[in-house]
C-alpha cells in the first residue's frame, strides 16, 4: 500500500461519523448535495429563470452550469469505469481496502474520483465565471459540500482532491468551447 493510501485510510478513520447518529444522518444528507440530481436540478433553475426573466446572462450561466457538470460527470464516469476503489465506509468496516485497476460497478468499488466534488466543482467555477463576485461563496459551498465526503464515508481526501480537479478542468473546457460574452 502506497504512504498516500495509508494517510487516507487514517484521515478517513480519525472524521468518520457514526452513519446511524442525528449527527452522521444530516451530514450523509448534506453531502448528498453533490450528487448528480440536485446539481442537475440548481443549473435547470437557473437556466430556466434567465429564461422566464429575460436575463442573458443567468441563462448562460445556467447553461455553462450544466455543460461543465455534464463535462465533469463523463470524465469522472471514464476513471471510475477503469479504476476499482474502496469506499471509506467500507474499508473501515470489515472488508478488505484495495486500490487497483478494474471495471466493477459495485459502488463499493467506486470511490476513485469523486463525482460529487467534480459536479461540485464544475458548477462553482461555471457560476464564478459568470459572475465573479460569487466565486467566493460559490466556491465556500462547493467546498463544503465535497468536504462532507470524507466523514460521511463516501470518499477519501484523495478521491475529492481529484474530483475536484476533473471539475475544474471540466469547467475550463467548456469555457473555451463557449468562448467570452458576445452581448
Amino acid at each position: 500500500m502506497h504512504k498516500f493510501e495509508k494517510a487516507d485510510l487514517e484521515l478517513a478513520e480519525t472524521v468518520a461519523i457514526e452513519k446511524r447518529s442525528r449527527a452522521g444522518r444530516a451530514l450523509a444528507r448534506f453531502a448528498e448535495l453533490g450528487d448528480q440530481p440536485p446539481l442537475i436540478t440548481l443549473g435547470a433553475c437557473v437556466l430556466a429563470a434567465g429564461l422566464a426573466g429575460g436575463n442573458r446572462k443567468l441563462v448562460r450561466t445556467g447553461l455553462r452550469m450544466l455543460a461543465a457538470h455534464a463535462v465533469a460527470t463523463a470524465a469522472k464516469g471514464f476513471i471510475k469505469d477503469r479504476v476499482d476503489r474502496t469506499r471509506p465506509g467500507v474499508a473501515l468496516g470489515k472488508s478488505p481496502y484495495k486500490l487497483e485497476k478494474g471495471r466493477s460497478r459495485d459502488g463499493r468499488l467506486r470511490s476513485m474520483p469523486s463525482g460529487h466534488s467534480a459536479g461540485l466543482a464544475a458548477v462553482a467555477r461555471a457560476v464564478a465565471r459568470e459572475y465573479p463576485d460569487l466565486a467566493l461563496p460559490a466556491g465556500a459551498a462547493a467546498a463544503s459540500v465535497a468536504a462532507a465526503q470524507l466523514p460521511s464515508g463516501n470518499h477519501f481526501a484523495t478521491d475529492i482532491a481529484a474530483g475536484t480537479a476533473i471539475g475544474i478542468a471540466s469547467e475550463a473546457a467548456v469555457a473555451a468551447l463557449m468562448g467570452p460574452d458576445k452581448a
